[in-house]
């Protein structure tokens, strides 16, 4: 499901999000902690628009899950040149991903790899 605009977490560009899925050990949040983080698979939102970035982040999901692929890195941007107050990319992710049945936690990625810009995703094992 696609959250609408409206129904988007109220974040701020430079917020850092930090997420786990009830039920799941906390210790699941410490693999994809730390600079050294090997991202399986990568995805790249910068200049979509929201019908465009929905469709690729479904699209990359379904590949990462047929493929196997664990832990995952989406860059979404900080909604520095959103138009709008908050930063819609961002939001449509991490709404996105935390209403996915595979998605076990998700964090913000870190200094060198997109910061607040960017997610580090747990997927479950297939």
């Amino acid at each position: 499901p696609v959250p609408g605009l409206a129904d988007l977490p109220p974040l701020q560009p430079g917020e850092t999000v930090r997420w786990l899925k009830p039920g799941v050990p906390v210790r699941a949040l410490r693999r994809l902690d730390g600079e050294d983080f090997a991202a399986d698979a990568e995805l790249d939102l910068h200049g979509l628009t929201v019908p465009q970035a929905t469709r690729a982040l479904h699209a990359f999901l379904d590949d990462c899950l047929r493929e196997g692929c664990e832990r995952l890195r989406i860059i979404h941007g900080k909604g520095l040149r959103s138009p709008d107050p908050q930063p819609v990319l961002k939001g449509l992710v991490v709404a996105s991903l935390k209403g996915h049945p595979a998605v076990l936690a998700l964090r913000s990625a870190g200094r060198r790899d997109g910061a607040s810009g960017a997610v580090r995703v747990l997927l479950r094992r297939a």
